[in-house]
């Protein structure tokens, strides 16, 4: 079980790392990272630049908070405020690339 194995680490963390233990597998296994996938957030976008950004409210609330995490990721003209506009005959094309979320949940 995942959550039994990451609420044993969180306790003895910091003592492995005093110990010099490399912990960077730990950190990468599903135990602290996993993917996320919420309908909510954008499934592809024309930056192939990877993201490193910090959250620090509970996880369960994670899905409510895209424009907050990612406020430069918000398309041109386009804002919570202002209705989008109307489809025009000359459209840009772009590449666009799948986005992958993950989440790292560091011990504290």
């Amino acid at each position: 079980n995942n959550y039994v194995s990451s609420f044993l680490f969180n306790r003895n963390f910091d003592t492995l790392m005093k110990k010099g233990i490399n912990v960077a597998s730990l950190l990468n296994s599903q135990i602290f990272r996993y993917q996320v996938d919420f309908d909510e957030w954008p499934s592809a976008h024309p930056d192939r630049r990877e993201y490193l950004k910090s959250f620090n409210g509970p996880v369960f609330d994670l899905r409510n908070y895209y424009r907050r995490i990612f406020p430069e990721m918000e398309p041109e003209g386009e804002s919570a405020d202002v209705p989008p506009a109307p489809l025009s005959h000359s459209v840009k094309l772009a590449k666009v690339y799948k986005v992958k979320y993950t989440v790292n949940l560091l011990p504290s």
